[in-house]
């Protein structure tokens, strides 16, 4: 099914003139349904002269996938991390999240600002 003119131009205006969203983001912009701004959004991708390209994926943000974040322009897209390498960032922010609470400092600024107040 073809996406609709207008729903294709909301997504390329709203990346244009606010800058990059995903889908859920763009969806929710345009009051449309999450799947008819993915189909538009992936045939402004798919054009001659593509419109649409992935600046970056959110990871962190679910453990399932990693949405993609859309800007305007034609340049090349951003690739996926790898699985281990996905691991080893979890990893990574597992262990300084360990280190704050074992200071005493907690990952809360109010927590660290009363700290060095205090001092």
């Amino acid at each position: 099914m073809a996406p609709k003119p207008h729903i294709q131009d909301g997504v390329k205006r709203l990346l244009r003139d606010i800058g990059p969203m995903t889908v859920a983001e763009l969806a929710r912009e345009l009051g449309s349904h999450t799947e008819t701004v993915r189909v538009s959004v992936n045939s402004c991708r798919k054009a001659k002269e593509k419109e649409v390209y992935i600046l970056r994926f959110e990871y962190g943000t679910s453990k399932t996938h990693a949405p993609a974040v859309f800007a305007y322009g034609d340049k090349p897209d951003a690739k996926r991390l790898t699985e281990s390498k996905r691991k080893h960032l979890a990893y990574e922010r597992t262990k300084f999240k360990r280190a704050l609470m074992r200071s005493g400092l907690n990952s809360n600024p109010f927590n660290v600002l009363i700290k060095q107040v205090a001092k």
